[in-house]
């Protein structure tokens, strides 16, 4: 399904932490790829010690000093500045494509989907569980140990100062967020104005806004809290039978988030209780992504899972993927599975990986009792070039007078 939709430039933006809870916190704006970044601004500034481990886009510049360390990518509309003093893991693209950033609806929308409105405009001070949406008039200071995978709406601006959590939770301001003291926090942070980070500690998530400056000896970790909350939308658009929103979520979780969503994938692919054809576009998702431990997921339920749908779907996921790893697996399946659907599904795969070891294989396949099975082993034969062995075959079959079809497809 993934491989034959179109592209998309844009998906619909929600946050994880409401879909966790099955709020009424529904999509309000467009969802750019600024999500997939551990910082995405039109400015990026980064000075003192940071350590950063994630990819960074800027729409404009991004500026080095100090003796930051950044583990990723970076990618910038403009140039990128003083990398003299850092050290960089990863690639410096400049001159890419602008990147559209997520805008704010009127305030008075998230205000309606609130559970909780405080008010009247002030400085609120929070901690503790937050498990809800709570849009609020005014500042928020955030200080302390905080739980819960909450949402807060600010209308002015939010600061997070020492303060712990173990889970994740989404700060949305009107104007800046600001990060500062001893932390070790993680959440999905946007501001319509700058986020200033000047902290020692760590931080894990996303943060996006119109420009970040990050500063201190702060540890900062992309964590892709989104792909939870995106699998939730596309497992209830299928009992829906929203095919766009499908498509749409299918692609950015494979195209945009890669490997950073194949642990997120695991557990849903082995839900037994889970819908098959929504399990079997999760085995067509690490299909796609074909790192190794995707690659490795697919393998494990190959040989494992009770549902043929879901075999099958691993069988033709592990075709796409060249990892030559994958070969034994699908042999073994080609020969021993119970699904004929599966061991014609392994036949052609194995062509597609491109790995003469399987020509043994597929042609003791050729004496399978299922006539699909023998004609998908032909063909991966063929996708091989296995031409000893397929002259071989058409030599026998046209002496013997045998099965007509399939000599004609040897001979195509």
């Amino acid at each position: 399904m993934l491989r034959r939709i179109l592209p998309f430039l844009f998906i619909i933006l929600f946050f994880s932490s409401a879909f966790a809870q099955n709020t009424k916190f529904e999509p309000v704006d467009i969802y750019s790829s600024a999500y997939i970044y551990l910082l995405c601004s039109n400015k990026i500034t980064i000075s003192g010690n940071a350590n950063l481990s994630g990819n960074l886009f800027s729409n404009s510049d991004i500026d080095l000093s100090g003796n930051s360390t950044i583990t990723g990518n970076l990618f910038t509309v403009g140039s990128i500045f003083g990398k003299g003093n850092s050290t960089i893991t990863g690639t410096s693209n400049q001159g890419v494509n602008a990147l559209t950033l997520p805008v704010l609806p009127d305030k008075s929308y998230y205000q309606s989907l609130a559970d909780e409105t405080i008010s009247p405009k002030g400085t609120y001070k929070l901690s503790g569980e937050i498990n809800k949406i709570i849009f609020i008039d005014g500042d928020v200071m955030l200080k302390g140990d905080v739980s819960g995978i909450g949402t807060i709406i600010a209308t002015g601006d939010i600061k997070v100062t020492s303060a712990r959590n173990s889970e994740k939770i989404s700060l949305i301001s009107y104007q800046d967020i600001s990060l500062d003291g001893d932390i070790s926090f993680t959440a999905l942070c946007y501001a319509a104005g700058s986020i200033k980070v000047d902290a020692t500690g760590n931080f894990s998530g996303s943060l996006i806004a119109n420009s970040i400056k990050i500063a201190g000896n702060t540890t900062l970790f992309y964590k892709p809290l989104l792909v939870e909350g995106l699998l939730a939308k596309m497992e209830e658009a299928f009992k829906t039978d929203d095919e766009e929103t499908i498509f749409k979520v299918a692609e950015l979780i494979g195209e945009n988030y890669k490997s950073y969503a194949t642990s997120y994938l695991e557990a849903p692919l082995k839900d037994k209780e889970k819908d098959l054809e929504y399990r079997a576009l999760l085995a067509e998702l690490l299909g796609n992504i074909a790192d190794s431990q995707a690659v490795s997921i697919l393998i494990e339920r190959l040989k494992n899972d009770e549902s043929e749908t879901i075999r099958n779907g691993c069988a033709i996921a592990l075709g796409t993927t060249a990892d030559k790893s994958a070969v034994t697996p699908l042999t073994n399946s080609l020969l021993t599975d119970s699904s004929e659907k599966v061991r014609a599904s392994s036949a052609l795969a194995l062509g597609s990986l491109q790995d003469k070891e399987a020509v043994s294989t597929l042609t003791q396949s050729l004496a399978d009792s299922d006539s699909m099975v023998r004609t998908n082993s032909i063909r991966a034969l063929k996708d091989l070039e296995a031409t000893e062995t397929i002259s071989l075959i058409a030599e026998r079959l046209r002496t013997t007078l045998m099965n007509i079809p399939v000599i004609q497809l040897l001979a195509s």
